[in-house]
C-alpha cells in the first residue's frame, strides 16, 4: 500500500477490492485495516459496506443478519443512485444470500434474479451463473410446486 500514499482514492480503492479477495479466500487478518482505509472514501463507502457484510456473513453471521435489513436498502440505493450493475449484483447477491439463511426463499429468489440481471448487464457470467444456482434452489426449497418451477425456468 506504501507505493500508493500520494492518492487516498486510489489507495482506499485498492484496500476494498484486496479486502473482497480476502474475504473470498477467508484471509482475513488484514480485513479491518482495508475496510477501515476504504470507508474513509465517500465514493467507496458503498463497496466498503458491501465487503464488510460478506465478512461478516462468513465470520460472524449473526451480525450479518442485523445488518442486512438495516445496510442493504441503502447500499442498493447508492449503487442504483451510480449506475453500478457489478455492484448492485453484488448487494443482491449477498441480500439473497442472507434471505436464504433466514429461511426466506422466495425473498432469496427475488434477490437471486436481480443479481443475475444486474450481472448480465455488467457482463460478469461468473456471479450470474451462482445466482441463477441460488435462485432455482431458492425456488425447489421454497417448495414451488414443479409445474411453478419448470415455468420460472
Amino acid at each position: 500500500m506504501a507505493l500508493v500514499v500520494n492518492d487516498a482514492h486510489l489507495h482506499a480503492k485498492l484496500a476494498v477490492e484486496l479486502a473482497g479477495v480476502l474475504v473470498e479466500t477467508e484471509e482475513v487478518e488484514r480485513i479491518e485495516e482495508l475496510l477501515a482505509a476504504a470507508e474513509r472514501d465517500d465514493a467507496l463507502e458503498a463497496t466498503a459496506a458491501l465487503v464488510r457484510f460478506e465478512w461478516a456473513m462468513r465470520v460472524r453471521p449473526h451480525e450479518a443478519m442485523a445488518m442486512a435489513e438495516s445496510r442493504l436498502p441503502g447500499i442498493v440505493e447508492e449503487f442504483a443512485r451510480r449506475d453500478d450493475a457489478r455492484g448492485l449484483a453484488r448487494a443482491h447477491f449477498a441480500w439473497g444470500l442472507a434471505q436464504n439463511l433466514l429461511g426466506r426463499c422466495a425473498r432469496c429468489a427475488e434477490h437471486s434474479t436481480l443479481a443475475a440481471e444486474y450481472e448480465y448487464r455488467a457482463g460478469d457470467e461468473g456471479l450470474r451463473a451462482r445466482a441463477l444456482s441460488w435462485w432455482v434452489s431458492a425456488l425447489y426449497h421454497g417448495m414451488a410446486n414443479a409445474e411453478t418451477v419448470r415455468a420460472a425456468i
